[in-house]
């Protein structure tokens, strides 16, 4: 079935924004708590993050001073989105199974019921990433991510990315860095706890005289906003070599553009994010591809260089690749 990408509803996203400005009241606290929970690095998050690209995407990086975000419905595995979003439906049906309490019951179900819904392939929501790997000159990322050999690793500093590409005017667009997560345990004590968090702010408003149906509808709208960060973040265990790690953006209005780029046959939709006016301090490397004559990478490097000069990026490193990878 081909993916039909549906963005979240505009005016329910700008009213989360508005609400969300406020940081402080019940729900916004369980949000956020999700939030660290995703981003909470274990082992530690890496100094350098790097992006594996071909010599358009490097172009467009220096030149552009912009990063290029990828729809999650087109990525290289489609069903990845739908991996995280299991885990919360396997804990959710669960805890049903054992809870006799009426108000965790009837937010389980109706959080059942609606992440069902996100699951049906054409209703995938508009989130868009961009990958990067803690790890640089493995043969593994060359050679599925780097062109064989031939593309090019650019190493960000993972703090100035994270300033770079913040926005404090609408925290809810603002692009988001979060880990890929591969082990199951991990997935489903996160998973757990976020729920456990949820419920227990619910539970909370409500005993302080709330209307239980209005919060708990208001309650499932945030956490539904929370849980379509688990398709991002959650992969299978056989890709923890990758060591990704992905900027994740809510919808189309996160980036400064949104243009077309031809993939094979398909044109596909991508959102531009600039990474500010001027200099990028975030970029900190270049690193060149082994797979080529060595005479050429030595030209490349020179002309990378004078690029580099005259977008005023003269504090990046050009190095070639330690990989001794070659073509077959």
């Amino acid at each position: 079935m081909a993916f039909v990408p549906v963005a979240i509803d505009p005016a329910a996203v700008s009213d989360l924004a508005a609400e969300f400005a406020t940081l402080d009241q019940d729900v916004h606290r369980a949000h956020k708590f999700a939030i660290e929970s995703l981003r909470n690095p274990r082992p530690p998050e890496p100094t350098i993050l790097w992006h594996y690209t071909n010599a358009e995407g490097l172009l467009g990086i220096i030149k552009g001073n912009e990063l290029w975000m990828s729809h999650i419905a087109t990525m290289n595995d489609s069903e990845e989105y739908l991996h995280g979003l299991q885990y919360i439906l396997d804990e959710v049906d669960d805890r049903l199974s054992k809870t006799p309490l009426e108000v965790p019951k009837q937010f389980y179900q109706k959080v059942a019921e609606a992440v069902n819904s996100l699951m049906k392939i054409e209703k995938i929501p508009d989130i868009y990433v961009m990958s990067f790997s803690g790890e640089t000159d493995t043969l593994m990322h060359w050679t599925e991510y780097g062109r064989h050999g031939v593309g090019y690793a650019i190493g960000f500093d993972a703090e100035r990315l994270k300033a770079a590409t913040a926005n404090t005017s609408d925290p809810i667009r603002s692009p988001i860095l979060l880990r890929c997560i591969y082990a199951d345990n991990l997935k489903r004590s996160i998973t757990a706890a976020v729920l456990d968090r949820y419920l227990e702010e619910l539970l909370q408003t409500i005993a302080s005289g709330s209307d239980t149906e209005g919060q708990i509808a208001r309650f499932l709208q945030w956490f539904i906003f929370t849980a379509v960060l688990f398709g991002p973040s959650f992969k299978h265990a056989i890709f923890e070599p990758e060591c990704e790690w992905r900027l994740v953006a809510f919808d189309r209005q996160a980036g400064s553009s949104v243009d077309y780029q031809a993939r094979g046959n398909e044109v596909r939709e991508i959102v531009k994010l600039s990474i500010g006016e001027g200099r990028n301090p975030a970029m900190s490397e270049i690193k060149i591809g082994s797979n080529r004559d060595k005479r050429l990478r030595k030209i490349g490097a020179e002309v990378i260089k004078r690029l580099l000069n005259a977008q005023e990026l003269g504090h990046v490193i050009v190095a070639e690749s330690m990989s001794p990878y070659r073509s077959p």
